[in-house]
């Protein structure tokens, strides 16, 4: 389509096309065991997180309820504020991490030593139906199908999702992990 642009006194002829901004479905697991400062709990926390992933690049379509979960691998930590959101987002899936390690940052998370306790903990667990992996990024998340805390809020919002590797809808993972689970991981809905 050609058309006549105003600019300044003149005029140009610019050609625009059909401009589709398109746009991908992730969902994000979040999670902490450890108050951020400024928050008196770990729920207020994590609320205010939730409020800071929303930008013009990311809209949340859904998000689950809370679950109170154990630490995995079992540890003496504190127990865990843990959900699943279902976003929309321009971001590409590496880009979509810069966006939620900067959140993790302005939250306080310390990277110490792999599974840590952590004010923060944003991770993506999957990106449209993609499955690739990069030195930075593995999707969808490598260990999301054997944990509870994921599965159980990402059933809640959306348990006809399918795992893109393993072909079971996020209802069927979860069942088959309550059945291999050997009671240490807790999840129970938090009030």
């Amino acid at each position: 389509m050609m058309t006549n642009i105003k600019f300044n006194s003149g005029k140009i002829k610019a050609h625009i096309s059909d401009m589709v901004i398109s746009s991908h479905q992730a969902f994000i697991g979040i999670g902490s065991n450890l108050v951020a400062e400024g928050f008196a709990t770990l729920h207020q926390s994590l609320s205010a997180a939730v409020l800071e992933l929303g930008c013009p690049e990311l809209s949340i379509v859904a998000q689950s309820s809370w679950y109170a979960t154990s630490a995995v691998p079992v540890s003496d930590q504190p127990d865990y504020l843990n959900a699943v959101l279902a976003v929309r987002t321009v971001f590409e899936a590496e880009r979509l991490l810069d966006h939620l390690q900067s959140i993790e940052q302005r939250f306080g998370r310390k990277r110490s030593v792999p599974n840590a306790a952590r004010t923060l903990d944003l991770d993506i667990l999957a990106f449209d139906d993609a499955i690739f992996a990069t030195s930075r990024l593995e999707i969808p998340h490598p260990r999301m199908a054997s944990r509870k805390f994921v599965l159980y809020p990402l059933a809640e919002i959306a348990p006809d999702w399918r795992h893109p590797v393993l072909s079971m809808s996020a209802h069927e993972l979860r069942q088959a992990c309550d059945k291999i689970d050997d009671g240490s991981q807790k999840c129970q809905l938090f009030s």
